[in-house]
C-alpha cells in the first residue's frame, strides 16, 4: 500500500488527459496507463507521459478514477492493488476502480528520445498564435496544420495568415496538426525533437507530449504579405479590451468550439459583435478612421495581439497586423447593413 499526495496526483493526472480518446475506439485509449513509474496516454494522434510517485503496473479507465479523486477531500490517499481492483482509501472512505494488468495499448510503438532540442521561452506563444489561425474543416487537410520551418512558425485558412519569426532556427520542415498542438501548447514547452513521424516536446513539469506529423508539403505564404510601407493605419482604443471581454460572452462556437468576434468600421465607428447559439452582442465606440471595413478574428488571437499592438493597417482588400517578430493577414468582408 503507498500513500500519495491527491492534490499531486490529479495534477498530474489532468496534464497528460491530452492523450485521452474521447471514445474508446482503441483499446484502452480512454485509460490511464501505469507502467515504470511513468503514466502514459495514447489515443493514436497525441501521446503523454508523466513521472509519477506510483509503483503500479496496468492499466485504469481515466474518467471514475479522476472523478473518484476529484470528489474525495483528503489531502493524503492509499493506494494499494488487491485483485484486480485499484483500491484507494482515506480517513472516512475506501473506494475500489477495475484495474486491469495487461497493458495491450501499442505504447511500445513510440520511441521517446533520450535527448531534446531546448527551445526559447517564446515558442510556446508562438505556436499557439498559429494554431488559431489554421482551419477547421477537414476539406483541405494541408491548411489544418501549422508548419515550421528553419526559425519560421506559421498557418493560414485561405481567409487568414500567420507568420511568426523566432529566435532560434531548426533543421526540420515538419507539418503539426493544428488541434493538437494547440492541446499540448496549453503547458509550457521547454524541448523539442523531431523524427520521421512524430514531435516530441517536453514541459516544464517533465511531462512529455508528442504528436503525429503530416507529411505534404506546405505553400509559400510570403507571397501574400504586403510591404511595410503600404497600407493605412487603425489605431484601436482603449476601451477595445473591455468590449471585447464584454463580446466574450457569445463568441464560441458550439460545433468548432473557436471564439470569432465581427469587426466593422464606419465612418469613425467601431462596431464589435458575437453570436452563437446562445445569444448575440454588439457595442459600439469611436475611432479615428473615416472609411468602412468589417472583418471577422478569432478573439482570443485578438487578445493577444492587443497585448503588443493596437495598430492595424489596411492594404486593398487585406487587413494585417505587424509587430517585431510576427505579422497576421485577414482577408476583408463586404461590409454588413445596419
Amino acid at each position: 500500500m503507498q500513500n500519495i499526495n491527491r492534490k499531486e496526483l490529479v495534477n498530474i493526472l489532468e496534464k497528460v488527459k491530452k492523450g485521452l480518446a474521447k471514445r474508446d475506439l482503441i483499446d484502452q485509449s480512454t485509460a490511464f496507463i501505469f507502467t515504470n513509474n511513468q503514466v502514459i496516454t495514447f489515443n493514436d494522434e497525441i501521446f503523454a507521459m508523466s513521472p509519477i510517485n506510483l509503483d503500479i503496473e496496468g492499466v485504469i479507465e481515466a474518467e471514475p478514477f479522476l472523478k473518484l479523486l476529484n470528489k474525495v477531500k483528503d489531502e493524503t490517499i492509499k493506494i494499494d492493488l488487491e485483485d484486480n481492483e485499484l483500491k484507494v482509501k482515506g480517513k472516512r472512505f475506501s473506494a475500489g476502480v477495475s484495474f486491469d494488468s495487461e497493458i495491450r495499448l501499442p505504447i511500445d510503438n513510440i520511441n521517446i528520445p533520450k535527448k531534446l532540442k531546448k527551445l526559447t521561452s517564446e515558442f510556446t506563444n508562438a505556436a499557439k498564435l498559429a494554431c488559431l489561425t489554421a482551419a477547421k474543416s477537414l476539406s483541405e487537410p494541408l491548411f489544418t496544420c501549422v508548419h515550421i520551418h528553419k526559425n519560421i512558425i506559421e498557418s493560414c485558412d485561405n481567409d487568414r495568415i500567420t507568420i511568426c519569426e523566432l529566435d532560434q532556427t531548426f533543421d526540420f520542415n515538419i507539418l503539426i496538426p493544428a488541434d493538437n498542438l494547440f492541446e499540448i501548447c496549453k503547458e509550457k514547452l521547454t524541448a523539442i525533437y523531431v523524427d520521421d513521424s512524430w514531435i516530441y516536446f517536453k514541459t516544464e513539469d517533465e511531462i512529455i507530449l508528442a504528436t503525429k506529423l503530416f507529411n505534404e508539403e506546405y505553400k509559400d505564404l510570403h507571397q501574400f504579405i504586403p510591404e511595410e510601407d503600404e497600407g493605412k493605419i487603425i489605431e484601436f482604443p482603449k476601451q477595445i479590451h473591455e468590449i471585447i471581454s464584454r463580446a466574450d460572452i457569445f463568441s464560441k462556437d458550439t460545433f468548432s468550439k473557436e471564439k470569432n468576434i465581427k469587426i466593422n468600421i464606419k465612418k469613425g465607428r467601431l462596431i464589435i459583435k458575437s453570436q452563437n447559439e446562445q445569444g448575440w452582442f454588439k457595442e459600439t465606440t469611436k475611432v479615428d478612421f473615416k472609411e468602412n471595413i468589417s472583418f471577422s478574428i478569432n478573439l482570443e488571437f485578438l487578445e493577444d495581439i492587443l497585448k503588443i499592438t493596437h495598430q492595424i493597417s489596411i492594404t486593398d482588400d487585406i487587413l494585417y497586423f505587424k509587430t517585431n517578430n510576427s505579422v497576421h493577414v485577414i482577408q476583408l468582408e463586404s461590409i454588413e447593413e445596419e
